[in-house]
């Protein structure tokens, strides 16, 4: 069973501002009506913490998780950023990233985690050890037009397959609008992660 455990954006800058993140600010500028569950605010670091969404803002970090994973919500974390983007297009904006985990679990217990498999070229390294179960972990990097998806699978606690996407986004000579277009692509990209992957677990044999 494969299931989408954790989407979020982050955005790197040069010079995030915390200390214009409030709950009145939030409210106003990124459409976001709940009030916050937990509220830091300092010169350094601000943490917005509401039922649905969770931001993070350093000076050069800005993050945004969806604590909702329907299709709604996914889009409305598109929209967010996009408004984010647009209100403040002062800001030297240096990197996109766009980012899903998923987790793939054995259905009742009764089928076998799928095996990955690392091959160089013509070398197998199982060979290597012979006398020895070898269990691969792997990353996976892919350019493309406008970014870089990069996956990081690895087992966790023997029951667990994870699929870690990225998918970065240089930005830092994009105009704002174009940063904002590529923020629309949340859900797009949630899609994408989760097509690869099924294809991936598809082929395991």
């Amino acid at each position: 069973m494969l299931s989408l455990k954790k989407a979020s954006a982050v955005i790197i800058a040069e010079a995030h501002n915390p200390t214009i993140i409030s709950p009145e600010w939030v409210r106003d500028n990124l459409d976001i009506q709940e009030k916050p569950i937990h509220f830091v605010h300092t010169p350094t670091l601000s943490v917005f913490d509401s039922n649905s969404y969770m931001i993070t803002v350093d000076p050069n970090r800005w993050e945004l998780i969806t604590k909702k994973l329907d299709e709604a919500s996914l889009v409305s974390c598109g929209v967010i950023v996009k408004e984010y983007t647009l209100k403040l297009p002062h800001i030297t904006y240096k990197s996109l990233g766009l980012n899903f985990i998923w987790e793939y679990s054995a259905r009742l217990n009764k089928e076998n985690l799928p095996e990955l498999k690392f091959q160089i070229n013509s070398l197998n390294p199982s060979n290597l050890f012979s006398k020895q179960k070898v269990k691969y972990g792997g990353r996976i990097q892919v350019p493309f037009k406008d970014y870089v998806m990069s996956v990081n699978i690895d087992y966790k606690d023997k029951k667990f397959l994870i699929f870690n996407y990225n998918f970065s986004y240089a930005i830092e000579s994009w105009g704002v609008r174009r940063i904002a277009k590529a923020t629309e692509s949340f859900l797009p990209m949630k899609n994408i992660s989760e097509k690869i992957t099924l294809d991936m677990l598809a082929r395991k044999e």
